[in-house]
């Protein structure tokens, strides 16, 4: 008798759940339209399908609707050629599938290379430039897009024999010097995404400065040391500056965890070059509507032909990392000013970076400047200003460039690394640069006059002759 009445039970719920689905469903008639907003898309009087799906033909991607998007420079897709390891991996292929999903099914896609402007493939490297060597010639205007890993000298020797190649990377510098001619090409965003609770524009933040990473470069471990060992800095509850040995040290500090992403509830987020001077942490804090601080000398920013990186980050010399006030006393604290660069933050986030699609259209938008530009690179944002401690050394740099960069560039020059911060080695160094530059010092006014010397030398005999008249003090018994 208790085994029938738990079926009918059972039965019961059954046919309640399904009667419920069913109500919500309402099959075979269309839902009414709807607008939906959200932080990445708007939806425009979209059909909403019974599975809650929206059509993507009536959904906007930052302020273009699909028939806009399809009007954007024709690309066709082309299978890659990668360099793989033992097990099949290939860093490139792995990478790239990462970057590209928005072009998968982008309305702007051509169906063979003829109709395309550009054709898109990966993956230029020293063990594949060979096969990209070989790949059919296009015209300048109408060029391979070629996702490249590093700027080595073999892929910079296949950029220079192929003048219709474009190359694609998160820094046009990757692996060559911070004041080397980048690649021809453009640069892309890093392909992660913040996955945290994100603030309202008008929030109040947690934080005012942070940063959390592995110790993967030298600059790292003095930007720890600079913050975590400053008498008033390490105090500051809204200053986290951490950093580890390794990212297995401890689970809590990967990139997505709740530990991370709290940290990123901040007004500034210090970006300092680890392995490479690009970071995946870019993308992470645009999303999570922090404003970028830069301490990567020589970096190139993604779709800087598209975005003004001057009014939403801040670019410092990699040589600020040895002493926490000198980054302090360039990030604003007024209100106006952050809620300026914020806002700024933002709005890129919204058009250019917030999902796959944004970045699949700001691609080509990026691609067909590059054409326009002759494949010369001349970023939005003015390198003579935003890096003028480079300038005279930039390759590619004017008279009238340096002549800009020079008064700007004493604004950014480096303070004495505090005493507390430097090793016995250290003090040492500085007491004879110290001793050096009196002497050098002393040398020049002897030159300058030449009665400097004998004036000096005067009032030296005449402190050791007062020296010995003096009568000595003899003590009573």
């Amino acid at each position: 008798m208790q085994g029938i009445t738990l079926v009918a039970c059972c039965l019961l719920c059954v046919s309640a759940l399904v009667t419920q689905d069913q109500g919500r469903r309402s099959f075979g008639k269309p839902k009414k339209k709807a607008n939906v907003k959200d932080a990445s898309t708007e939806t425009v009087e979209a059909n909403v399908t019974h599975t809650g799906k929206v059509n993507k033909k009536y959904q906007k991607v930052g302020d273009r609707t699909w028939a806009e998007r399809g009007a954007l420079p024709k690309f066709f897709w082309r299978n890659e050629i990668a360099s793989r390891d033992e097990e099949g991996f290939s860093w490139g292929s792995y990478r790239w599938g990462l970057d590209a999903p928005g072009l998968r099914a982008h309305p702007a896609k051509a169906k063979n290379m003829g109709d395309a402007q550009f054709v898109i493939m990966c993956c230029l490297e020293d063990k594949t430039k060979d096969a990209f060597l070989k790949l059919a010639k296009r015209t300048p205007e109408r060029p391979w897009l070629v996702k490249t890993l590093k700027g080595s000298e073999k892929v910079q020797a296949v950029m220079k024999e192929r003048p219709d190649f474009l190359a694609m990377n998160y820094d046009l510098r990757d692996s060559m010097d911070k004041s080397a001619e980048p690649l021809r090409g453009i640069t892309i965003a890093p392909h992660n995404y913040f996955n945290g609770h994100r603030s309202k524009i008008d929030d109040q933040r947690e934080f005012f400065v942070t940063f959390q990473g592995r110790k993967t470069s030298k600059l790292r471990h003095e930007l720890h040391d600079a913050f975590n060992k400053h008498r008033l800095y390490k105090l500051f509850k809204n200053i986290s500056v951490e950093t580890v040995m390794d990212r297995m040290w401890n689970v809590k500090q990967q990139t997505g965890d709740h530990k991370f992403n709290m940290k990123m509830n901040s007004v500034y987020v210090l970006l300092p070059k680890g392995d490479d001077r690009w970071s995946l942490r870019f993308s992470e804090t645009i999303g999570a509507g922090a404003i970028p601080v830069i301490l990567a000398d020589g970096l190139t920013l993604p779709y800087e032909n598209t975005i003004d990186w001057s009014k939403a980050s801040i670019r410092l010399p990699n040589d600020f990392g040895k002493n926490a006030d000198d980054i302090m006393k360039h990030l604003p604290s007024d209100e106006a000013t952050i809620m300026k660069m914020r806002k700024e933050v933002y709005e890129i986030n919204r058009k250019y970076f917030v999902n796959p699609d944004a970045r699949a259209d700001t691609m080509l938008v990026e691609a067909a400047a590059m054409v326009q530009k002759g494949g010369k690179y001349d970023p939005i944002w003015r390198p003579e200003v935003a890096e003028p401690w480079l300038e005279a050394d930039r390759k590619g740099s004017t008279e009238e460039s340096r002549k800009i960069a020079a008064p700007l560039a004493k604004k950014f020059k480096a303070t004495q690394v505090p005493a507390y911060l430097r090793t016995a080695e250290q003090n040492a160094t500085l007491a004879e640069e110290a001793k050096a530059e009196k002497e050098e010092q002393k040398k020049f006014l002897d030159k300058l006059n030449p009665f400097h010397k004998d004036e000096e030398d005067k009032t030296n005999a005449t402190k050791v002759t007062l020296k010995a008249d003096k009568p000595k003090l003899i003590k009573r018994k």
